[in-house]
């Protein structure tokens, strides 16, 4: 049946098996596949005038360039799905594709790769932050724990030598953990 779905027979359907296929190539880390796939996708979202399925491509394909290390593409990508239907309200829907998480963490990787003695190190450190910051405040706004759990553990990683900012970080990750009985993300966070 998921054959005979398309656009102009019913959207909302037809963006949601179309998310989960580029999500799936990209999870199994089909990384050829997934790019295709997604690129394609984009291309019928914007045609359509599919602002969500816009963003959700343009994070798929930064998280792909992500998996292939290649970081200023992943931003780029990132940057991009920011600021698609930057005026539309869609500030849950980007928490929820974890976004804000997402640029946080490549800003991180860009100053773990970066000499520290460099002024791009404190931007983007100071980036890696801010976008921890606002995934963390968005996931408390809309109640995503997973996400916040999660942005949680990158502030106690990019705090590693800060136990008053790393160490509430880590319990409160921790009790989330607990709550969504999610043991492995726990071990995660109690390795960073």
């Amino acid at each position: 049946d998921l054959t005979n779905v398309s656009y102009s027979k019913d959207l909302d359907i037809f963006a949601q098996v179309k998310m989960q296929q580029c999500y799936l190539l990209m999870r199994k880390k089909n990384h050829k596949q997934a790019l295709s796939e997604t690129y394609s996708f984009l291309r019928e979202a914007e045609t359509r005038g599919d602002t969500l399925s816009q963003i959700y491509c343009k994070m798929i394909i930064g998280f792909v360039y992500r998996n292939l290390s290649q970081t200023d593409e992943a931003l780029d990508w990132l940057i991009k799905a920011e600021q698609t239907g930057a005026s539309g309200g869609y500030e849950e829907k980007k928490n929820e594709f974890r976004i804000f998480l997402l640029m946080g963490q490549m800003y991180n990787w860009k100053c773990y790769l970066e000499d520290k003695k460099t002024n791009a190190y404190v931007r983007d450190s100071m980036l890696s932050m801010d976008y921890t910051n606002r995934a963390i405040e968005d996931s408390r706004k809309y109640e995503n724990l997973n996400v916040l759990a999660l942005a949680l553990g990158l502030k106690a990683a990019n705090n590693s030598n800060n136990n008053e900012i790393m160490l509430p970080c880590i319990e409160e990750s921790n009790k989330i953990y607990e709550q969504l009985g999610d043991t492995v993300s726990m071990q995660n966070s109690i390795f960073q």
